[in-house]
């Protein structure tokens, strides 16, 4: 009788710490949305509202034509489930790095003022636990609804609420296993001082990687002799079909089968599988009593930092870290700065500086996208070697062409991160024009020596022969040249237009810095300067495209074609050339005009 007596009280106590995060979020979440309602009365965010909304629809919510999405019931799985396998697998790889290689424990911040009043009150460690699952919801709920509505793109035979639920018992999941590996990671470092890494996981991924790279060995004959990619993928698919390996990979392969399923039988039986899954994270993590208030104390003083250097660099600072924030380790600068020389030299060697420890890690995703479009459109070349090759090779000159117009609105390592201290720039011994050049040089200068890096790999890893056609060293140094040629041009005007844009409208730099995020209209927003930028580097295409075709009217008439094309080319090179130089000018009499107290006022 006592102890049905404790577990009613257990759960009334449950449900009423519940019922108090419910209200907390809920109420957060209605204040939230009631001041961005507020914030359209102005102009600004009201059009960037309607902007983001479109935005969103347009890439998000609009339905596809059947050619493009792909007919009803088509599962896209032409290799069985190899797929579902290698997926698997990557999402393993993906896990192990939270046990082996995360720094800190960035799952458990919390924000200041939930330390504040949350930390001293009588709440369990399960509650406090408890109550980062409820606010994690939202953001798990946007997320698996993105991915259901990307999912449905190649497959439209499952019902979009049937993605919805299998898209969230995923990612609740994953939170879950990421909750937990950081709270045994945390009492770890309690129990055993110095001691990072939770010995079963090394030893469960070392045996994993041992008996995928031993299959692999064994399986390299067969996949080198298959006729395509296909038949080398299916190849590969054997080593993850093992027992061992398929042991090792049955967790991941559980929680990802329902996001795979293309029948909504099929979706019931996944799901038999991960829901359970999903459970036993659950109990897993609110049954681990490890003392973790300090440690989320940490990781939300390294939030609260990382959220004021957000702002930073939105509002145009250099997102420097203060003094009083946490401690990181610094990297040495790429080169030495010369104790004499060129004063515009220490403006570049800054910004390069602050990029290399933090702006390029933002590009990745959509690196990582840019080559995957380039993989898919190059494969099918001859043998499954040669496929491989070609599909790296363009995915890699897909990226480097790319960056011309996605590095220099990246990364940002020039006047857009100083035009709030606008007023010491003026302090240095240099003119206007002098200290553009060295701010656009700041991006150009490292987007150029990645982008030639990229082309160079391109090159050397295409195989000798592609679609029965013999690639030489002649069209190798042909696009090499080609690139060294106009790459540069691209990365300068279109970084020398973010540069000036950051000085002629330097408020819009803080329109999504306010509090409580961005939101659709800071979407919209970023959907207005963005599209403002690539129309703008399109505009400077007018002119050289314009007087190459004017002198190769004229030239023709009086040279050879071959002349022709050359002065053509020529005409092309002075015009863009000169066209640059102008625009640098014009912008370095902007700064010299623009005023330093307005600018830094903005901050």
């Amino acid at each position: 009788r006592l102890s049905t007596f404790a577990f009613v009280g257990h759960v009334v106590s449950l449900v009423i710490v519940f019922g108090a995060f419910v209200f907390l979020v809920g109420t957060t979440l209605r204040n939230r949305l009631f001041q961005r309602l507020r914030r359209l009365r102005h102009p600004r965010y009201l059009i960037g509202f309607l902007i983001g909304i479109a935005y969103i629809w347009g890439v998000f919510l609009r339905p596809y034509p059947a050619s493009v999405a792909g007919p009803p019931g088509r599962s896209g799985l032409a290799l069985g489930d190899l797929p579902l396998r290698l997926a698997s697998l990557g999402l393993t790889l993906f896990v192990a790095r939270w046990w082996l290689f995360e720094s800190g424990t960035p799952v458990l911040a919390f924000a200041p003022s939930e330390v504040q009043f949350l930390f001293p009150a009588p709440l369990r460690r399960r509650d406090l636990l408890t109550y980062k699952l409820v606010t994690a919801q939202m953001q798990l709920l946007i997320s698996a609804a993105v991915v259901a509505i990307f999912s449905a793109r190649w497959d439209q035979s499952m019902p979009m609420a049937l993605r919805l639920v299998a898209a969230w018992v995923l990612l609740m999941t994953l939170y879950l296993h990421h909750l937990g590996a950081s709270l045994v990671r945390v009492g770890i470092t309690q129990t055993r001082p110095g001691t990072k890494r939770p010995l079963l996981a090394v030893a469960v991924v070392v045996v994993g990687a041992t008996i995928l790279l031993v299959g692999l060995a064994r399986a390299w004959p067969t996949m080198s002799g298959a006729a395509d990619l296909r038949g080398g993928l299916a190849a590969a698919g054997v080593v993850l079909h093992g027992a061992a390996l398929a042991t090792v990979l049955w967790p991941f392969r559980a929680a990802l089968a329902p996001m795979f399923a293309s029948a909504p039988a099929a979706w019931a039986r996944a799901v038999a599988f991960a829901v359970p899954l999903l459970v036993a994270h659950y109990v897993w993590v609110l049954r681990m009593n490890v003392p973790f208030e300090e440690a989320a104390a940490d990781a939300s003083a390294a939030l609260a930092h990382r959220i004021r250097v957000m702002r930073q660099r939105m509002l145009g600072g250099t997102g420097v870290e203060p003094r009083n924030g946490p401690v990181t380790r610094r990297r040495a600068a790429w080169f030495a700065l010369p104790s004499s020389g060129q004063p515009s030299v220490a403006i570049v060697w800054k910004n390069i500086v602050a990029l290399q420890r933090r702006g390029w890690r933002s590009i990745w995703p959509a690196a990582v996208f840019i080559v995957a479009m380039g993989v898919a459109s190059s494969t099918g070349h001859g043998s499954w070697t040669d496929s491989a090759a070609v599909a790296v090779a363009a995915g890699a000159a897909w990226l480097a062409w790319a960056l011309a117009i996605l590095g220099p609105m990246t990364f940002q390592n020039d006047l857009r991160q100083d035009v709030a201290y606008l007023a010491v720039l003026r302090t240095y011994p240099l003119s206007g024009v002098r200290i553009v050049v060295a701010e656009v040089a700041s991006s150009v200068i490292p987007l150029l020596v990645a982008q030639l890096g990229l082309i160079t790999f391109a090159c050397i890893v295409c195989p000798a022969r592609v679609s029965g056609q013999e690639i030489g060293l002649a069209p190798r140094f042909a696009v090499f040249g080609l690139s060294a040629l106009v790459l540069p041009g691209l990365d300068a005007t279109s970084a020398t237009i973010g540069n000036a844009m950051a000085l002629l409208f330097p408020t819009a730099r803080a329109l999504g810095a306010t509090v409580g995020g961005a939101g659709t209209e800071g979407v919209g927003q970023i959907v207005v300067a963005r599209l403002a930028s690539v129309l703008a580097s399109l505009a400077t295409l007018l002119l050289p495209a314009g007087a190459a075709a004017g002198v190769y009217w004229i030239a023709q008439r009086v040279a050879p074609p071959s002349i022709a094309a050359l002065l053509a080319v020529a005409a092309v090179v002075v015009a863009y050339g000169g066209q640059l130089y102008g625009l640098i000018r014009w912008l370095g009499r902007v700064f010299e005009r623009t005023d330093a107290v307005a600018v830094s006022a903005v901050d």
